[in-house]
């Protein structure tokens, strides 16, 4: 009996205790929002009454272990909590625009270094364009309008600049140019933020471009301490006159030597020339010295060049080497340039000559002809010829002539007439190309009386001029003096045939004696 009892109480603890637990399910439970709990705790209670039944009946073997197993029960800990599974970390999104390339230029419009002194108030100014790729316009229904796109700079300690202005766009890149750029000093990474319109649905973003030319310097009084750059040297413009230069005849090279940007100006800058082959200095010497020339600015200089008139090459290839030195602390800057100047032979295509007739009658027709030359060096092409002029009853006649070599001549004939009576006052013109391939004319003037014609009267036909009638002469008549000339070459003819005659017969009589004394 008294071991029923025990059996009685070990399962009623163990019923307590399991209930407990049970509960402590059902809060947690609660607390994260699952309604499903309770009903899970009520199918444990009723799970753990049937194993306290089945613990009771197994226990009745000994005291002890009821009371191990109820001490075991009665210390089992609440269910821990469940971690929160970790939030991912989102992957970089694909296509985000980048810089691909840039150009900064200075306030000259070169290629320079935008340098900032801070001894100075100085601030370097320039102007930066550069092309953005952006593969999020690919997505967009529509091709990118510049009007659509803003580019503001992040203007802060370190630079100042105007809003961007796209130049150009071609599929998903395009440029943009920065004007007024100026560096304020410190660090060069230029920053801006884009913006498209808002039918793209594309954020704000930020990009940056590391300008290296861009960079901060402190001089003293002395410089010591600071690494100066020398300027640099080029031509800035050149020009001799015109589109070309005649051979034979001396022209003016004048040039615009530029200092690029530098901490230091340029003493003792030199300019020499190099002249082909048939190229000479007509006055003055081939070096010219500049002396100083600041960071940024130009010098003028000119030569006086002598192209041979036996140049037929075309063009001049001229060689230029400048040099200098850094005036604080001696840094060379030298470099070269080739000035090519086209060179003509100077043309000699002239009209020598022009013969034709000089009166005419209404209705005649007269000739004409043109003798023209090339005394030049190099040959004429495409030349043709052409008369007009007024009271010209053909006007308009044309010839082709071709090519005319150096040192040849050539004719051209017209035929001229008029059906008014006065004067011809006519022009003939030659139309040719240079050997520059331009086109020109020379012409020469021509003239010719026109007299009325011969009247016609329909009765008698044409009038001829009457001529006077000879006078009669005295003394023999004209046939008197035939018949004695006729007379006088008959007796001059008898006398020769019988003296023909006379010798024949002698030489025959010769003939005949000597056969004879050949018989004997």
């Amino acid at each position: 009996m008294r071991m029923k009892q025990q059996l009685k109480r070990i399962s009623a603890v163990l019923a307590a205790a399991i209930t407990v637990s049970m509960m402590s399910t059902a809060v947690l439970a609660e607390e994260s929002g699952s309604s499903s709990a309770q009903s899970a705790s009520q199918e444990v209670v009723q799970a753990s009454s049937t194993s306290s039944a089945s613990q009771s009946v197994a226990a009745s073997s000994s005291q002890t272990s009821l009371q191990t197993e109820s001490s075991s029960s009665s210390s089992t800990a609440p269910t821990p909590t469940p971690t929160a599974e970790p939030t991912p970390t989102p992957s970089p999104v694909s296509g985000e625009p980048f810089v691909s390339n840039y150009d900064l230029r200075n306030a000259s419009g070169y290629v320079g270094d935008l340098v900032r002194d801070k001894n100075n108030d100085v601030i370097p100014q320039g102007t930066l364009k550069v092309t953005i790729v952006d593969e999020r316009l690919a997505g967009q229904p529509n091709a990118l309008v510049a009007s659509d796109v803003r580019l503001m700079p992040q203007n802060g300690t370190n630079f100042s600049a105007m809003e961007g202005k796209v130049t150009s766009v071609n599929g998903t890149s395009y440029e943009v140019v920065f004007n007024s750029l100026q560096y304020l000093g410190g660090d060069n990474t230029f920053k801006f933020d884009i913006s498209y319109a808002s039918s793209y649905q594309l954020p704000v973003t930020s990009l940056s471009v590391s300008l290296p030319q861009c960079y901060t310097i402190e001089k003293t009084g002395s410089q010591s301490g600071a690494q100066l750059r020398a300027p640099g040297l080029i031509v800035k413009e050149f020009n001799y006159g015109g589109a070309s230069v005649p051979a034979g005849s001396p022209f003016t090279l004048n040039l615009t030597i530029f200092a690029t940007s530098g901490d230091q100006a340029l003493s003792d800058v030199t300019v020499s020339l190099a002249l082909p082959e048939n190229v000479s200095m007509a006055t003055g010497n081939s070096s010219v010295y500049v002396g100083k020339i600041s960071p940024e600015s130009t010098k003028q200089i000119s030569f006086e060049i002598l192209p041979s008139a036996n140049l037929t090459g075309g063009v001049a290839s001229l060689q230029l080497t400048m040099s200098g030195v850094g005036e604080t602390d001696g840094t060379k800057s030298d470099a070269t340039a080739t000035i090519t100047v086209p060179v003509v032979q100077p043309e000699r295509f002239e009209i020598t000559k022009v013969e034709g007739a000089e009166t005419l009658m209404v209705g005649e027709e007269g000739y004409l002809e043109v003798t023209f030359v090339n005394k030049g060096k190099e040959a004429i092409s495409n030349v043709s010829a052409e008369i007009s002029g007024t009271n010209l009853k053909n006007p308009g006649q044309s010839q082709y002539l071709g090519n005319v070599q150096p040192g040849t001549e050539n004719t051209a004939e017209f035929s001229i007439s008029s059906d008014t009576e006065g004067t011809i006052a006519g022009l003939i013109t030659l139309t040719y190309e240079s050997s520059n391939g331009q086109t020109k004319t020379i012409t020469k003037e021509f003239s010719c009386t026109v007299n009325p014609g011969m009247e016609m009267n329909p009765d008698i036909g044409m009038q001829f001029p009457e001529e006077p009638m000879p006078e009669p002469s005295t003394g023999l008549p004209v046939i008197a003096w035939v018949g004695i000339v006729v007379g006088v070459l008959v007796v001059a003819a008898i006398v020769v045939v019988v003296v023909l005659k006379k010798k024949k017969a002698k030489q025959l009589a010769q003939l005949e004696a000597e056969d004879e004394d050949e018989d004997i």
